[in-house]
């Protein structure tokens, strides 16, 4: 790894950990917005409620990652530009490729990344945290009601519609 590989990728690297972690920063405050009236509610300890927030966050990087990237990515490489840092290279010799050849070694690996958050971690992430979620309500009833009661839905219904209501839908069906 040559000079220049180096310092643009710890120029880039800084900026990208600046913009993931504003961006996490973001979405957690709308996961409180969102959720924190439950768990009040649901009477969750503070260790609860970390723990919930903890197992949630990692649902949100497959949306964070992109964005930090693509805006990381537009920074540095218009900070360069500004600072005529690509004309120098440019004037050294080096292509276009051979000045960037770093940030796309890095792109192609957090895409790799990407892919396996959204395999394997969002999903395990969003499950867990309404299992969580689930519990902690689960919890708070059981401390307030009777010992028959625990889980129960009331007023649950199954609507059928008529079937006259399949035959034109499906009339109308281009």
């Amino acid at each position: 790894m040559t000079v220049i590989d180096r310092y643009i990728l710890r120029e880039w690297l800084s900026v990208l950990l600046l913009f993931i972690g504003a961006n996490t920063g973001l979405l957690l405050i709308f996961a409180l917005y969102d959720n924190f009236r439950d768990l009040i509610s649901s009477g969750a300890a503070m260790s609860d409620m970390v723990l919930y927030y903890g197992t949630l966050m990692p649902s949100y990087l497959s949306v964070v990652f992109p964005i930090s990237l693509l805006l990381s990515l537009l920074y540095v490489l218009g900070r360069l530009h500004r600072n005529n840092e690509i004309t120098a290279t440019r004037a050294a010799g080096l292509n276009i490729f051979r000045t960037t050849r770093v940030l796309w070694f890095m792109c192609i690996c957090f895409c790799c990344l990407s892919l396996w958050l959204n395999v394997y971690v969002v999903s395990w992430s969003v499950e867990r945290s309404r299992v969580l979620l689930e519990s902690f309500e689960f919890r708070a009833e059981s401390q307030r009601g009777l010992a028959a009661d625990f889980g129960l839905m009331i007023n649950v219904a199954f609507d059928k519609p008529q079937r006259w209501a399949y035959v034109v839908c499906w009339l109308l069906q281009p």
